[in-house]
């Protein structure tokens, strides 16, 4: 997805840093060809960042890993504040391909079981060797007032949780958005949790914590059903 918008559709999903290392689409103009200075400067930059960090990595070791010339960043992208705003697109856009590449949600009927495959595939992203956590969640707190991180990493959280409501579709829960941000929230938790403790199953722990959330919602609606026929 070659776009610079960070608003989600159904045709052009996203992702966040490092699940997979599939060739992306085009940034500032370009074909998207690995090859091309800029896109060596996107995944030479990403891997640093998540490696390192991104105000421990300079403008200069980006440069020099990526082996191209200073001027080709200052007129790709205009600074390191540019850099890093196609690095978290490009990385927002590659979490969502990789999510719908493995969970297409037509082909599981069940919400249910739609959730637990989600959890599942944070699990097979907490126990990968080179698992940081979210670098959407570790740039916010390296940048707590940055304008640049938050905006961004706001519009990706805000993508996760559309995800994640359209999962739930076909349930029998009232209020989606209620039970999609509890999830969202189970998930944002458990990524944090892996990575502080290093233990990938915490994403079982928080599947088990969103099923029980989804019983909950679903038994207020039979209850409330249960109510108006008994009026």
């Amino acid at each position: 997805m070659g776009r610079k918008s960070l608003v989600r559709s159904k045709a052009q999903p996203k992702r966040t840093f490092r699940i997979v290392d599939k060739k992306p689409n085009g940034i500032g103009g370009s074909s998207g060809n690995v090859e091309s200075p800029a896109m060596r400067l996107v995944l030479t930059a990403a891997r640093l960042f998540n490696e390192s960090g991104i105000h421990s990595t300079g403008i200069e070791r980006i440069i020099a890993e990526a082996g191209v010339a200073r001027r080709t960043l200052y007129n790709q992208f205009g600074s390191k504040e540019g850099l890093i705003r196609a690095v978290m697109q490009r990385e927002s856009n590659a979490w969502f391909e990789w999510l719908d590449s493995e969970l297409t949600p037509s082909d599981v009927r069940d919400p249910r079981q739609r959730i637990i495959r989600f959890f599942a595939l944070l699990g097979k992203w907490f126990s990968r060797s080179d698992f940081k956590g979210c670098s959407f969640i570790n740039a916010v707190g390296e940048h707590p007032l940055d304008n640049c991180v938050r905006p961004i990493a706001k519009a990706h959280r805000q993508a996760n949780f559309e995800y994640i409501r359209g999962l739930l579709h076909g349930s029998k829960i009232s209020n989606l958005d209620k039970v999609a941000d509890q999830i969202a929230i189970l998930a944002d938790g458990a990524t944090v949790t892996a990575m502080v403790t290093g233990n990938h199953t915490t994403a079982e722990t928080a599947a088990h914590a969103a099923l029980a959330v989804m019983d909950v919602a679903e038994r207020r609606v039979r209850v409330a059903q249960s109510i108006q026929l008994g009026a």
